[in-house]
């Protein structure tokens, strides 16, 4: 089952919450846009660096999917876990 890491909210609207999360096949992602265009993003840093030193490191990031539509659907599947 996947798991939500960490929440946070979005700066530009106060409704929308961002979370990164472990999916099932043990990778880490973050359900924002900025993650899903560059594998990377301001909410992962946070968790890595804070919450999660020892990943810090790590490049938990980056994933071994050979297409966007791979991705987002691995991304898809790990939040629709979480209901």
């Amino acid at each position: 089952m996947s798991e939500v890491l960490a929440e946070y909210n979005s700066k530009s609207n106060l409704d929308k919450k961002y979370r990164v999360i472990r999916g099932k096949d043990g990778k880490i992602y973050c359900d924002c846009w900025g993650w899903k265009r560059t594998r990377n993003c301001a909410h992962l840093e946070h968790y890595k660096q804070f919450l999660q030193p020892n990943l810090q490191h790590s490049k938990v990031h980056q994933v071994d999917y050979t297409d966007d539509k791979e991705l987002l659907s691995a991304i898809s599947q790990a939040i629709s876990e979480l209901r």
